[in-house]
């Protein structure tokens, strides 16, 4: 699940740097380019607790966090293919940036709820610590480097990258799909017990 967390979050790297490229490609107007960033960050301000909430309910996380990179997937896909088609647009920019961060959201809440399940005790500390470390390897450092590298070769090549970014985080954490949340080992019922 680490693995799959760390490709992901390359993955978005990517995207984050090329959808900023391909607005500026689209409009000389910043506002516009801004949108972009505000319609991939919306989400966790409109919906964010929402969205997390309903993921902490289920008793197979596994099934959202395995939907959410393959509705992903599937987006990135059909971008990459306006995009290297000359058909792509800001809204159609707007709408990708949209579904991504939802997507991030439900990514990350399934990712948060399982852990405690999969990893205890002193192996829960150092999972936390490894996700923590991919996710921000991924997204902060070397998604979006080599995200602006690889758009001078071509705009929709990081797209395409990562869209297949998700597709492996899909294939590496199949195997989660079924596994059932432990309720005793998840903070909000230690809390509701009146514990620390």
């Amino acid at each position: 699940m680490i693995a799959a967390a760390g490709v992901s979050a390359t993955g978005d790297g990517f995207s984050s740097v090329a959808f900023a490229l391909l607005a500026v490609s689209m409009t000389d107007d910043p506002r516009l380019v801004a949108g972009v960033y505000v319609a991939q960050r919306l989400p966790w301000l409109g919906l964010g607790l929402w969205v997390s909430r309903r993921v902490d309910e289920m008793r197979f996380p596994g099934v959202a966090l395995l939907m959410a990179d393959l509705v992903r997937f599937a987006m990135l896909v059909i971008a990459t293919v306006l995009v290297a088609t000359g058909r792509g647009s800001l809204p159609m920019l707007y709408g990708t940036a949209f579904v991504l961060g939802v997507g991030s959201i439900v990514h990350t809440s399934a990712t948060n709820v399982l852990l405690p399940t999969l990893a205890t005790g002193p192996a829960l500390a150092s999972a936390n610590g490894y996700l923590g470390g991919a996710e921000v390897t991924g997204n902060a450092a070397t998604g979006p480097a080599l995200g602006g590298l690889v758009f001078s070769a071509g705009h929709a090549i990081p797209l395409a990258v990562d869209a297949a970014s998700f597709a492996v985080s899909a294939a590496l954490i199949a195997d989660v799909r079924g596994v059932r949340v432990r309720r005793d080992a998840h903070p909000d019922d230690v809390l509701a017990r009146g514990g620390s």
